[in-house]
């Protein structure tokens, strides 16, 4: 077993080769994955565990590199729910013995904070109408990214984004109508 960090490769193209599969918010999931691996105090340094033959640039792999599944739950929370899901190999062994849990803990704490702190990378507010009410379920669309992300149901939306800057549009569907709105932001990480 390894420590590292997968992230997400939606349909990977075969079901057979095991190839680089990249999601529309790759340039996300990789900031996600390197914030967590280079925070960690091993995870970073491509072959951390002791006799481990597989090595990963900096910490990382796009999950469809390293194996292929389809139809797993990052696909599917990804495409249905807008959730972006990493999944971390935390330790060199699958089942560490109980004394070792503080060291275990002491390694990865700092890296899950900073991993943590990502939440705050992007957009998030409420969409409302001219009267100030909230609208539900408004789709929240950036340009150049093929994925789109819905509101919840009191309005507020929250989209997860590298730095860098954006052309945004609120699109609320009403009953007859489409209302587009376009901004542009400009992400920039805090330090």
């Amino acid at each position: 077993m390894s420590t590292f960090t997968t992230f997400l490769s939606v349909f990977c193209r075969s079901q057979s080769r095991v190839e680089n599969s990249p999601s529309p918010d790759d340039a996300v999931f990789r900031n996600l994955a390197y914030a967590y691996s280079l925070a960690h105090k091993r995870m970073h340094l491509e072959r951390p565990c002791p006799g481990d033959h597989e090595t990963f640039k900096k910490g990382i792999t796009n999950g469809a590199e390293w194996y292929t599944l389809n139809g797993g739950m990052q696909d599917w929370n990804y495409l249905y729910t807008s959730d972006f899901e990493i999944t971390l190999e935390l330790g060199c062994y699958k089942y560490p013995p109980h004394e070792k849990l503080p060291d275990f803990w002491e390694e990865n704490r700092e890296a899950l904070l900073v991993f943590m702190e990502r939440v705050h990378s992007g957009l998030k507010g409420m969409v409302r109408d001219q009267r100030g009410e909230p609208i539900p379920e408004a789709v929240v669309e950036v340009a150049g990214i093929n994925h789109l992300v819905r509101g919840t149901e009191e309005g507020d939306f929250f989209r997860l984004l590298s730095p860098g800057e954006y052309e945004v549009k609120g699109i609320v569907h009403f009953p007859r109508a489409t209302y587009l709105n376009s901004l542009f932001f400009s992400i920039v990480r805090s330090p």
